[in-house]
């Protein structure tokens, strides 16, 4: 008998490197995503230091510079709040279309397995059925002796 062969191999090959490369964008935008929080904490944590003086005498020049700094700060996290909800919605969709390619595989993979499981029935049924012949070949052949 014929040794297994799926006839969709080259299917699932080419379905598994499409849900390696959507998990890499996954990844990417998981990082990206990463990188925009860690900002956004250091931006954060920035302003919420310059809110309290290092010395409780000010300047008016100083006063002012440092009011600048501060809504300045806050532009930057309301944009990086703004980025990071962005990146968010991409990590989402990237992460749909990983799984939706994941699922893909694995349905072709259960497939792979059941026609390689009926493959292997049918070879150890044709198997039974050849040694049963030579067992009755034999049993003829004793017989007629």
């Amino acid at each position: 008998m014929k040794k297994f062969r799926f006839r969709l191999e080259q299917v699932l090959r080419f379905r598994r490197a499409t849900r390696d490369e959507k998990l890499r964008i996954l990844l990417e935008c998981r990082g990206r995503e990463h990188e925009a929080q860690m900002r956004l904490q250091h931006l954060e944590s920035e302003r919420g230091r310059r809110l309290v003086p290092e010395d409780n005498v000010l300047g008016v020049e100083a006063y002012m510079l440092s009011a600048m700094y501060v809504k300045r700060l806050d532009l930057e996290i309301e944009r990086q709040k703004e980025l990071l909800k962005k990146y968010e919605a991409e990590s989402s969709e990237a992460l749909a279309q990983y799984i939706e390619a994941s699922k893909e595989v694995r349905s072709l993979e259960t497939l792979k397995d059941r026609r390689q499981r009926e493959y292997m029935e049918r070879v150890n049924y044709e198997e039974a059925k050849f040694l049963d012949e030579i067992a009755t070949q034999k049993g003829n052949t004793m017989r007629a002796d």
